[in-house]
């Protein structure tokens, strides 16, 4: 009986461990509970544990935003920060940088998000070309 419960009580902490901590909360009350990947042309990507495929939400139907998540945000301006995002108010959202200042912006400015890893194999990429030439000239290649 204690090594079944052991088994359970380990299997909590795994799950715990791979759990979604990113929440929104929409115009008519829901709240969605997953990973917030992107926000590109007013369109938000949202993955969940529980739907095979992401959830595509329009922006403005956001009311409440709330992660841990890092992001590399795109302001209406141009102006691009990393941080996490969160709501502040009505139609506000605090932007936490890495170094803990607080930016406080309108939800409108946002253009772009996108979910940023700072592990090294992120940044890493590689490409790969070929190029063959063949010239004729007096018969000969």
């Amino acid at each position: 009986m204690k090594k079944k419960l052991l088994v359970i009580i380990a299997l909590f902490c795994i799950m715990g461990g791979y759990s979604q901590s990113d929440s929104l909360v929409l115009k008519n009350g829901d709240v969605i509970i997953g990973e917030l990947k992107t926000m590109d042309r007013g369109v938000a990507i949202f993955k969940t544990n529980y739907s095979d495929s992401d959830f595509k939400i329009e922006w403005d139907g956001i009311t409440k935003i709330y992660t841990i998540s890092l992001y590399m945000i795109t302001l209406q301006d141009g102006s691009r920060l990393n941080g996490k995002i969160k709501t502040s108010g009505i139609n506000k959202v605090n932007i936490i940088l890495d170094d803990t200042t607080i930016k406080e912006i309108d939800i409108e400015d946002v253009v772009f998000l996108k979910s940023v890893d700072n592990g090294f194999w992120d940044q890493v990429y590689a490409s790969v070309d070929y190029g063959l030439d063949l010239t004729r000239a007096q018969h000969l290649r």
